[in-house]
C-alpha cells in the first residue's frame, strides 16, 4: 500500500466502519456496561444460591447428570430455573 497505492480505498472505507461502530458503542457503552454488571451479579448470585441448596430436586439432577441420563446443558437449564425459586 505505502508504495503503490494498493488497498487506499479499502483501508480507507474500514477506517470510517471502524468510526461508525466505535460510535455506535459509545452511544449503548452506558445500556450495555450496566447490563453486563446485572448478568455478572445475577450470575454470582444464582452460583452461590445453587451451590448452597440442599433441595431434593437439585440433587436429582446432579444423580441424573453423573448417571448419563441428563446432559449438562438441560441440567443447567434446570439447575436455573430451581434457583431462581429462591
Amino acid at each position: 500500500v505505502a508504495t503503490t497505492g494498493d488497498g487506499v480505498a479499502e483501508l480507507t472505507d474500514a477506517i470510517e466502519q471502524h468510526g461508525t461502530a466505535v460510535h455506535a458503542a459509545q452511544r449503548a457503552g452506558p445500556v450495555e456496561r450496566t447490563k453486563r454488571l446485572i448478568a455478572s451479579m445475577a450470575s454470582d448470585r444464582l452460583r452461590k444460591r445453587i451451590a448452597r441448596s440442599d433441595d431434593a430436586r437439585l440433587n436429582e439432577i446432579c444423580q441424573a447428570v453423573a448417571r448419563g441420563e441428563l446432559d449438562f446443558d438441560t441440567a443447567v437449564e434446570k439447575a436455573i430455573k430451581l434457583g431462581g425459586e429462591g
